[in-house]
């Protein structure tokens, strides 16, 4: 089926806010698709969820295994405990590349749900799909571009430019490929994105695996559309004004002047509220600041707001998630609602 293809949306259903988005986004990739003469077919993966992680939890941990040793030190590092999202959206992959096995199409597009193509994108998105008429391929990355092209859309080599991926919430994947990735992830070692990763690197001298030379598809949790639904921290490598938190918060860092960090304070203020005033990773990095100069009660209140903006996106907040640990540290700091127990007698001592 050459002129077909497959599209996989892997899809958590109890996020209204990425539901409506998906299909706008699915709008425009069909539209494009058609121009390129390509028909579409959608199989939407919904499960395992959270849910029937939990419920079948003992039968998902026999298949993680975090004691083999790995001589890498960049992989070792990316060895953690695994949250009940992270297993979900992992064996939804893994579903996909079940379902492309036992399909005849030779096209197939897995996304997830916060997938976001920016209209003045669309264009480049276009001729990446005039590219796989012309290329052979494994994998194909669209969530990820190095964008040092100003002619024609090219492919480049991942593993000349990524050890370990920055994302994976887009990708063309063969059927070859998708088998062996089935296979390899019958026992679970990392995450998706550092699965796939180290499938790669182990077999970069034969794989066809390969990024674009231009941006075509954006991930909204890290554009800060969408919180993250995984992991414990979020960095938004995809929006250029939050690098811009981060390096004024290194900038206070580095100043030793009381004057030049209120000042720096300042901007930090006027930078979240003018690019992420309801967005809890600029609130997070902006609470950061306020207690690195000692402003406990800012600080505080700050890091509360996060939370609560960080759960009216839909995030998930495991064990472990920074905003909420460093919220709760705040407390240690701040603690105004107790300062009269200090001054009263202990009803222990005479």
């Amino acid at each position: 089926m050459e002129n077909r293809i497959d599209i996989y949306v892997i899809k958590s259903e109890h996020l209204i806010q990425r539901a409506k988005s998906i299909e706008l986004t699915l709008n425009k990739i069909k539209t494009a698709m058609k121009n390129n003469n390509f028909n579409m077919n959608i199989i939407y993966i919904t499960s395992p969820n959270d849910k029937d992680i939990e419920k079948n939890l003992n039968e998902y941990n026999s298949k993680i295994n975090l004691t083999d040793e790995i001589d890498d030190n960049d992989f070792k590092q990316e060895r953690t405990k695994f949250n009940l999202a992270q297993i979900s959206n992992l064996y939804k992959h893994r579903k996909a590349y079940e379902m492309i096995n036992n399909s005849m199409t030779k096209h197939n597009f897995i996304i997830e749900d916060d997938i976001i193509l920016l209209d003045d994108y669309i264009n480049n998105f276009s001729e990446s799909l005039g590219l796989i008429k012309r290329i052979e391929y494994d994998l194909l990355f669209t969530c990820i571009s190095n964008n040092n092209s100003t002619g024609k859309i090219n492919i480049e080599l991942t593993s000349t430019n990524y050890k370990i991926l920055l994302l994976k919430s887009s990708y063309f994947i063969n059927k070859t490929t998708a088998k062996k990735l089935y296979d390899y992830l019958d026992i679970i070692r990392f995450p998706i994105r550092v699965s796939i990763s180290k499938y790669i690197y182990d077999n970069k001298n034969i794989i066809k695996s390969y990024i674009l030379t231009k941006h075509t598809i954006f991930e909204g949790s890290k554009l800060g559309i969408y919180s993250s639904t995984t992991k414990t921290s979020n960095f938004l490598s995809q929006n250029n004004h939050y690098i811009d938190m981060i390096n004024i918060l290194k900038e206070l860092e580095n100043s030793n002047d009381e004057n030049e960090g209120e000042k720096i304070i300042d901007k930090g203020i006027k930078h979240c509220k003018l690019y992420g005033n309801d967005n809890p990773e600029f609130q997070h990095i902006l609470g950061l600041m306020f207690y690195k100069k000692n402003k406990f009660q800012e600080a505080l209140e700050t890091m509360k707001f996060a939370i609560y903006s960080f759960k009216k996106n839909e995030g998930y907040v495991p064990q472990f998630n920074e905003i909420l640990n460093n919220c709760i540290n705040m407390h240690k700091f701040y603690q105004p609602d107790i300062e009269n127990c200090f001054t009263k007698p202990g009803i222990y001592c005479p």
